[in-house]
């Protein structure tokens, strides 16, 4: 028994032995890729800059883009139907930026990162183009009747974030595995569009107190 505790004592050692970093890098860019709960996917390259061993600040882009069908979202009135013209998946770009806390585990070379951040939506308010089809007359194709574009207003601008995630370093680079929770409402920017009275929301999915998000990436540390 004791032999088995001494081996797993000299893994761990090793381990965190490969995993230490000889110099105190304080630059940081970062790609992670992930799948929020909204069925979109998440790409984002973050700069992190540590002005503190364990205390710094991070900015990125946030692209967003749902992966799902949304099937046109009709809406329906007694004798028409109003259809998306294309089938525009919601995307959005948004700016995330805030503090960046690093919490050695193993060594320093294996951290527990926490970031609480604030996201900026930069594109708050879609206009989606929407087609006139007649219910009665099952021949009337795309685009034989009116066209009409509507925009969103009162789109959300600012949410919150809470991204953290598991860093293990080898020399310069960094493998992560993170976890990131938020107030984001990914069809925030079409949600007001109403047309005859008819609200586009009623036809999206409702939206959640929280967007959950599994991703994982890598770093460059310079």
């Amino acid at each position: 028994m004791k032999k088995w505790m001494l081996l797993f004592v000299y893994g761990v050692w090793s381990f965190s032995g490969l995993c230490q970093q000889p110099k105190n890098y304080k630059n940081e860019f970062q790609l992670t890729v992930g799948l929020n709960s909204y069925m979109a996917l998440d790409v984002e390259p973050t700069y992190s800059y540590m002005f503190l061993k364990y205390v710094g600040v991070v900015g990125g882009f946030k692209g967003t883009a749902e992966i799902v069908e949304n099937l046109h979202y009709p809406l329906n009135g007694p004798d028409y139907q109003w259809r998306l013209t294309n089938r525009d998946e919601a995307v959005s770009l948004l700016f995330r930026t805030g503090l960046r806390l690093k919490i050695p585990i193993l060594s320093d070379g294996v951290s527990f990162v926490c970031e609480p951040t604030a996201l900026f939506n930069l594109i708050p308010n879609e206009s989606l183009e929407f087609y006139y089809r007649n219910m009665h007359n099952i021949l009337d194709l795309p685009y034989s009747g009116n066209s009409r574009t509507v925009k969103n207003t009162g789109g959300d601008v600012v949410f919150f974030s809470l991204k953290n995630h598991v860093s293990i370093e080898f020399d310069r680079y960094v493998a992560i595995l993170g976890y990131d929770i938020s107030t984001y409402d990914i069809y925030s920017s079409r949600r007001n569009i109403v047309i005859e009275g008819d609200a586009l929301n009623d036809y999206l999915p409702s939206k959640t107190k929280f967007m959950h998000c599994g991703f994982i990436g890598l770093g460059y540390l310079f």
